[in-house]
């Protein structure tokens, strides 16, 4: 009896999850990167960013933009507002107003992911999933992930000589219900995602 009530709180859960992350997503996120795709282009072009210590990883200092927290909501506490270090590496040829531009239309609204509710405080012991693989990292396979009202669902298949992969919710995988190091980049808290792409 207490497995089926667990299992129709899990499942009643779960489908929360699905209009609570379109909100999350449609009505909180992609405004925020609308504004941050005029706003950010500017502060870039005007070098406007300064270095302090990451609120979030004490190991560190990184680039942030000036103007507080009108601007934090679009900077990054992980790696700073040009660009992690593999990243400037990568692109070496390019000026920093350039990386830290594009670095931003490659993690949009970063900082997001630091904000409470709106993304998941991961807990090994309360982490549920079902599925046939654990980690998103391309694998063939599917899984579904949850913890409370936070899910998320994998599935990758090759399709001749690509990888179909689709991933969706927020950044949560089977494998952390036995932990997540002290080092993850999600130990502080996981954001949302949605990829759908074909990989080579």
């Amino acid at each position: 009896m207490k497995a089926i009530t667990k299992l129709l709180t899990d499942s009643s859960k779960i489908l929360l999850s699905i209009p609570f992350w379109l909100i999350v997503e449609i009505c909180i996120f992609l405004p925020l990167y609308a504004i941050g795709a005029l706003v950010v282009p500017v502060l870039a072009a005007r070098k406007a960013w300064t270095l302090r210590p990451s609120k979030y990883y004490r190991d560190r200092s990184v680039y942030v933009w000036k103007g507080g927290p009108l601007t934090w909501i679009w900077g990054n506490e992980e790696d700073g507002v040009t660009g992690a270090d593999w990243y400037r590496n990568e692109h070496s040829d390019w000026t920093l107003p350039r990386a830290a531009r594009n670095w931003f239309f490659r993690n949009p609204v970063n900082n997001l992911r630091f904000a409470p509710l709106l993304t998941a405080k991961l807990n090994a012991s309360k982490i549920g999933y079902k599925g046939t693989v654990m980690t998103a990292n391309g694998e063939e396979g599917w899984f579904l992930c949850w913890q409370g009202i936070y899910a998320n669902y994998y599935y990758a298949r090759r399709i001749g000589k690509k990888l179909f992969y689709f991933r969706i919710g927020w950044k949560m995988e089977p494998e952390d219900a036995a932990g997540i190091p002290e080092d993850d980049y999600r130990a502080g808290r996981a954001g949302i995602v949605f990829h759908c792409t074909l990989y080579k």
